[in-house]
């Protein structure tokens, strides 16, 4: 039932006029906001079309990915003004007509003295999203860390709900949930346990975040599927205006990293590697033994071009240790993540249109060293489609997703008969998220979502358990 309803809501979404300020012949100003020291997108900068006397007539700041639009606009000719901290203010003059401008600025650096400021400002009640906490670069060089930067694991654990298990296991607990239950995303893409052994790193190093989007609760309905909360990272762009690179060694972590332009001005790479030397350094350092071993290796392309931007990122980690240095019980997980995502503007889309794909596979194997008694593997395919359209109300956002997954495990301990299992399963989603301000300081999000999924018969198959003594022979079930 609410399935057939989410899907007759899409549906009529999309086939909604993708713009009506257009159908009343209105201009609507629209482009992308990048430093012209390095080619990398600016977040936040203020785009502002100025009406008679310098007032403001329309205004809108940058997204994420640099990205701005203004809607509405009577024709005209207007002064444009685009500004963003420490870069020097860009002016210009526009002639709008009705129909879309693509508008692109690229902001230099600059630096002006002043003479003297004072700041006044009376407290008053602090305005922020319910539930989410942003999570900034310069925010992650703030916590102490065993390396040479921050990292999202060590920044994550001064948050309030947010508990370790451990200086070993990589695990989080957030607001009473299971580590299985938090989602965790990088450019949209899933991965399951991007925390690193030692409690004390992540995948997600400070050199590599643009963002990160932390939900402890109230998520909308375009995180279906996460129960105790959402991680939501976003990864940088490489530099695209001149090539870099650097290398730090520390007692616990080797690092290395390069970025540089592919093409200037339109596409760059971005890679970093990074290796434990923990199990090494521990001896002489703490003068006992700390087996634990992890690497990390990350790698981003990204391009922009007149109506879009795409990226492709792929993601390796590696952990292995043992929680306990008296037993003989090793732990190992791996991670990869490949894929791909598009954000699209189009004078045919009512605002962005997100494309996304990709490929992750992850196991976890436990053991005596060397020789694992159990393992279980994940691996999943899948695509996104989500589209997003701005009202002078609120906003809309809505979107598809499918995705085709592989479970495994296998079981080879004693008196254990069943010794390995797959099963493939199928889900299929959709979702609808509204946003509605209510007066000057409240805001409605309504969501509603539907999944509709379904198995493959499993095959299993066993070779026989042997008891270790007794007058008994192989036993076994099939």
């Amino acid at each position: 039932m609410w399935y057939r309803i989410a899907v007759c809501v899409l549906v009529g979404l999309s086939a909604a006029p993708g713009r009506v300020a257009l159908a009343q012949a209105s201009a609507a100003l629209r482009g992308v906001v990048t430093s012209a020291d390095d080619g990398l997108p600016l977040q936040g900068a203020n785009v502002v079309l100025e009406g008679p006397g310098g007032a403001v007539a329309y205004a809108a700041a940058t997204g994420p990915e640099g990205t701005y639009a203004i809607e509405g606009i009577e024709s005209g000719r207007y002064p444009v003004r685009v500004s963003f901290i420490g870069f020097s203010t860009h002016r210009d003059t526009l002639l709008l007509r009705p129909g879309v401008l693509t508008y692109d600025v690229r902001l230099r650096v600059g630096a002006q003295e002043l003479s003297g400021l004072m700041v006044e400002a009376e407290r008053g009640a602090a305005r922020r999203q319910a539930g989410l906490q942003t999570i900034r670069p310069s925010e992650l060089s703030r916590i102490p860390m065993p390396g040479s930067s921050g990292d999202i694991a060590a920044y994550l654990q001064t948050l309030p709900g947010v508990v370790s298990g451990g200086d070993r296991g990589g695990q989080l607990y957030i607001r009473g949930g299971t580590p299985t239950q938090n989602l965790v995303l990088v450019d949209g893409l899933p991965i399951v346990k991007p925390f690193h052994i030692s409690g004390l790193f992540s995948a997600f190093p400070q050199e590599l975040v643009e963002q990160a989007d932390v939900y402890a609760g109230g998520h909308s309905a375009a995180y279906m599927g996460a129960i105790s909360s959402v991680i939501d990272v976003a990864l940088r762009e490489g530099d695209m205006e001149r090539f870099k690179g650097s290398a730090s060694a520390g007692p616990f972590l080797l690092t290395a990293h390069a970025e540089g332009p592919i093409v200037r001005e339109t596409s760059s790479f971005l890679t970093m590697v990074r290796y434990s030397v923990i199990e090494e350094a521990a001896g002489p350092l703490l003068g006992r033994d700390v087996p634990l071993r992890f690497y990390d290796m990350t790698g981003r392309y990204a391009v922009q071009t007149g109506n879009s931007v795409c990226s492709v990122t792929g993601l390796h980690t590696y952990d292995r240790g043992r929680l306990d240095n008296e037993r003989d019980l090793e732990l190992a997980w791996q991670n990869t993540t490949l894929g791909g995502r598009c954000f699209i503007y189009s004078d045919d889309l009512r605002r962005t249109l997100a494309l996304s794909a990709g490929y992750m596979h992850y196991r976890n194997d436990a053991g005596p060293s060397g020789a694992p008694e159990r393992s279980a593997g994940l691996a999943k395919t899948y695509v996104s489609v989500d589209r997003e359209m701005e009202q002078g109300w609120g906003g809309v956002q809505f979107g598809f997703r499918a995705d085709y997954a592989t479970y495994t495990y296998t079981l080879d301990e004693k008196f254990i008969a069943l010794e390995a299992e797959d099963q493939y399963t199928y889900t299929l989603q959709s979702y609808v998220a509204l946003e509605g301000r209510v007066g000057r300081w409240l805001t409605v999000s309504p969501g509603l979502g539907s999944q509709f999924g379904g198995s493959s018969p499993t095959s299993r198959w066993s070779r026989g358990s042997a008891w270790p003594s007794g007058p008994t022979g192989p036993t076994g079930r099939s």
